[in-house]
């Protein structure tokens, strides 16, 4: 199933809501007000959920060398904290391809719920919105098995 950036709130939009070609959502540093972006979304049978589940993120970390520090939870549950496994931006601005990638978090199928609630935060101390300190998403994939 997808999960859109449209999902997650509390994070930066830009003005028309594309970056580099694509919808976008992002989250800059502890000293903004965009630090942490979070949503609900239903997953058929999470309730019934077995084995391992994967969500995968398709997004950017901003295009300085150094990663930002960033923290995924999905139910209050962690599911990874650490530098930002998502490829660097290209240099500069709004325009362009953009260097999109994707990571794979796998983790217990059980954590699954009928509605979810999902959160990524950035984990940096900056409180830069005009910096290139961001750690950038446009959409997940989650695949897990339920029983029967």
């Amino acid at each position: 199933m997808t999960i859109p950036n449209q999902v997650l709130e509390g994070g930066y939009e830009r003005g028309g809501g594309r970056y580099k070609g694509r919808t976008a959502s992002w989250v800059y540093g502890q000293g903004t007000s965009f630090d942490t972006m979070s949503g609900s979304f239903a997953a058929d049978g999470g309730g019934s959920a077995v084995g391992t589940a994967r969500l995968r993120l398709v997004g950017m970390d901003d295009e300085r060398p150094e990663k930002n520090p960033m923290r995924l939870t999905l139910n209050g549950q962690v599911l990874y904290e650490g530098l930002d496994p998502l490829p660097n931006d290209f240099c500069c601005g709004p325009t362009g391809d953009g260097n999109w990638g994707a990571v794979i978090f796998e983790f217990p199928a059980s954590l699954l719920r009928g509605t979810n609630d999902i959160s990524i935060t950035n984990l940096s101390s900056s409180d830069c919105t005009v910096c290139p300190f961001f750690v950038m998403v446009d959409f997940g994939e989650l695949t897990y098995r339920t029983r029967g």
